[in-house]
């Protein structure tokens, strides 16, 4: 079988018109592809007939069609149609669930400057939403993992998202690198198969089309910060500002934050402390305090002026401060701001 070839085509059709093929034989794979094998007849020596596949097709009177099937899906037949080993067409009514993959990502995070931040001690994780101060620069690495069929279930066909390789059943693919991410962004697998099994259209029962598909996803977000801090000092100045200067609990209480609402609990002051807020001025000013829920005092805070505050990326951020009327306003209070 010297003359042997193997060759893939998208279908029957494009058998039609091969020359010097005088023995082929045929298999449908994945996505209706098909693979044919030729070989020369005159070398009868090599009788390798492991080759042969599920398949069998021929030609007869200038046509392609099946001679022999041990079984199994057959793209002549059409939809929903399948041979069993006698040759028989049968319908193929089972409706079968795609298998749940799994999203993995590791993430190496670096300062504005470019330098690692150890700040952020993510570990690799299979799902959730991360939050990143805005201005740092995230490495990513990603891997998705789905299981093996059970009853009622299939594999995907085809792999999208983040990633272009269909990984086959427990098997990690291959990885996905993503350097130097600056924005929110969701980060996922999503896998897919054609439909199968029976629906109802128009009281009328047909095959059903299209794909199923099931997904895994962790998102990334990068935020603003802000800050509710408790000082003797009367005035934060203006310019750049060194919150390392403040409690420390300013720093590690602060919130990451989309906008102008956030919520502070359980604040006390001390007897000569005044109360401050601190956050991004493109935000705006504040429009509303509520104290435990309830009782607006958003007159109990004056604005004073702006400062340059750096996040945990080192970004240097324009901030609005606003600072309590007096000291010592606050004990075990709730704060809503917007």
């Amino acid at each position: 079988m010297t003359g042997k070839n193997i060759i893939s085509v998208d279908s029957i059709d494009s058998l039609r018109n091969i020359s010097g093929t005088t023995n082929i034989v045929v298999s449908v794979i994945s996505n209706n592809k098909l693979v044919y094998y030729t070989w020369d007849d005159a070398n009868t020596t090599d009788d390798d007939t492991t080759i042969i596949k599920p398949n069998y097709f021929t030609t007869q009177a200038g046509r392609w069609i099946q001679i022999e099937s041990p079984g199994g899906s057959n793209i002549e037949l059409g939809t929903g149609l399948t041979t069993d080993t006698d040759g028989k067409a049968t319908l193929d009514l089972s409706s079968t669930t795609l298998v749940q993959p799994q999203i993995r990502a590791g993430f190496s995070v670096k300062k504005n400057d470019g330098s690692l931040n150890f700040t952020y001690n993510y570990p690799y994780t299979t799902g959730g939403s991360y939050q990143i101060d805005k201005g740092s620069q995230v490495d990513i690495t990603l891997y998705y993992k789905y299981p093996g069929a059970t009853t009622g279930q299939a594999l995907p066909t085809s792999v999208t998202g983040d990633f272009s390789v269909l990984a086959g059943a427990d098997t990690e693919s291959v990885v996905a690198n993503l350097s130097s991410i600056v924005a929110s962004r969701t980060l996922q697998v999503i896998l897919a198969k054609a439909k199968s099994g029976l629906i109802v259209v128009n009281n009328q029962v047909q095959f059903a089309s299209g794909q199923d598909t099931t997904s895994a996803a962790i998102s990334l977000n990068f935020k603003d910060r802000v800050y509710f801090t408790m000082t003797t000092l009367s005035d934060l100045g203006s310019g750049n500002f060194d919150m390392s200067t403040l409690p420390q609990g300013s720093v590690t209480n602060a919130q990451l934050v989309d906008g102008i609402s956030f919520l502070f609990s359980g604040i006390t002051t001390g007897s000569d402390q005044y109360a401050y807020v601190i956050y991004p001025a493109a935000f705006g000013d504040l429009n509303s305090v509520i104290q435990n829920d309830s009782l607006p005092i958003l007159g109990a805070f004056t604005k004073m002026s702006n400062i340059n505050v750096a996040n945990n990326s080192g970004l240097l951020v324009p901030c609005i401060v606003y600072r309590s009327n007096a000291v010592n306003p606050f004990s075990s209070a709730k704060l809503q701001f917007s």
